[in-house]
C-alpha cells in the first residue's frame, strides 16, 4: 500500500520541473481519492506576483492527482481557493 509521502514527493517533483521560476514550494492539501492521491502545492511566481493586488498574496495553488499503483502524475490542475 502507497502511504501519501511518496505522491506528495512525485507532486513536488513535477511542481518543480514545470515552474522552474517557481519559489517556497509549500504542502497545502493531501487527500486520497479511491486509488489516487490529490495533492496541493502552493507557490510564489513571479508572474502571479505581477498581478496580484497589494493586498493578496502571489500564490499560486496546483492540485496534482497522482496515481496510487504507479505513483505516476495522471493530472494536474488549478486549485481554486478563493
Amino acid at each position: 500500500m502507497v502511504t501519501w509521502e511518496q505522491p506528495v514527493k512525485v507532486a513536488f517533483e513535477a511542481a518543480q520541473q514545470l515552474y522552474p521560476q517557481g519559489e517556497k514550494f509549500l504542502l497545502e492539501e493531501v487527500e486520497r481519492d479511491r486509488n489516487d492521491w490529490l495533492i496541493t502545492i502552493s507557490f510564489q511566481h513571479p508572474f502571479a506576483a505581477a498581478r496580484a493586488m497589494p493586498i493578496f498574496p502571489s500564490k499560486v495553488y496546483k492540485q496534482f492527482r497522482i496515481s496510487g499503483d504507479t505513483k505516476e502524475v495522471k493530472a494536474m490542475k488549478i486549485r481554486d481557493v478563493g
